[in-house]
């Protein structure tokens, strides 16, 4: 699934890159001076304005997928539903923050809890405090854990408010969570195997670069390589997202009707019902009917 979004997304910007680029340098420099402007004092002013633009660039990139015509109207299009994206944004991130919050939270609890119930074991107490803060160290890293899963889970709420006019902010991200379901796996893989080849690239390239006489070359190749990312790398994860919010969802088979499953086929296949012998009907005995003889006579 992620090769196809990587493909889409590659057609898309090899087409217009020209275009595209100019539109999120737009973007960059029109939230640059909106927040330059209204700060200090209408700092959320700035803030919101900028939010606005961003949500408008996955407008651009959904309608750049679609083929279709992409423009700086595209930038502005959240302010019809201005107050609709801000709030959507807005409860992503606080439950983004939460799920994180919340994650560290709960581990410093369990140490701090440890730590207070070893204080009245007097030689004990190193004990309990070290077993704490293992247990402690364990809850953080699987709350860290869920709270990047919810992260990818969340990833479609500013393409739902760009597309779905019918929903509200804090339906966009029950949505999103519906629309990520046997995606998010996908979605992290493409983010892992982009970042694992711009890392690849970078290193064998910092590596030539030291080799003595020809090493020039290849520091301007790396030069001209680090441009290129900070250019178009942010445009090529938005296009791919984008075209993982157009994919179909796949069938997500739960629990429930696994196990029908799995019973229908034990039944039809593991347990098969043994054909039951039926006798022959034996022919029933008719005697024959008695005709009178005919009189030659007559």
């Amino acid at each position: 699934m992620f090769v196809q979004a990587y493909k889409r997304a590659f057609s898309v910007l090899a087409k217009k890159p020209i275009r595209l680029w100019g539109l999120s340098l737009l973007a960059a420099i029109v939230s640059f001076f909106a927040g330059l402007l209204t700060a200090p004092f209408l700092s959320l002013v700035g803030i919101g304005f900028s939010i606005i633009v961003s949500v408008g660039m996955s407008k651009v990139y959904l309608d750049a997928l679609d083929n279709k015509e992409v423009n700086s109207d595209q930038l502005f299009a959240g302010f019809k539903r201005m107050w609709t994206v801000l709030g959507g944004m807005a409860w992503q991130a606080l439950w983004i923050f939460i799920w994180f919050a919340g994650s560290l939270a709960v581990g410093g609890l369990v140490m701090a809890l440890f730590t207070a119930l070893g204080s009245g074991f007097g030689r004990a107490a190193g004990v309990f405090s070290t077993i704490g803060m293992v247990l402690g160290i364990i809850v953080m890293i699987a709350g860290l854990v869920c709270a990047y899963i919810k992260t990818y889970a969340y990833k479609f709420v500013p393409y739902i408010l760009m597309t779905r006019e019918d929903v509200s902010a804090t339906q966009a991200l029950r949505l999103s969570v519906q629309l990520t379901r046997g995606k998010k796996g996908q979605m992290f893989l493409a983010d892992l195997v982009f970042g694992i080849i711009i890392g690849v690239a970078l290193g064998i390239l910092a590596a030539l670069s030291a080799i003595p006489y020809i090493g020039g070359i290849f520091a301007i190749v790396l030069v001209l390589f680090v441009v290129v990312l900070i250019l178009f790398s942010g445009i090529f994860q938005g296009l791919y997202n984008a075209a993982f919010y157009q994919m179909p969802q796949p069938q997500v088979i739960n629990q429930n009707q696994f196990a029908n499953q799995f019973q229908q086929f034990q039944q039809q296949y593991q347990q098969p019902q043994q054909p039951q012998y039926q006798q022959p009907q034996q022919p029933q005995y008719q005697p024959p009917q008695y005709q009178p003889p005919q009189n030659p006579q007559q």
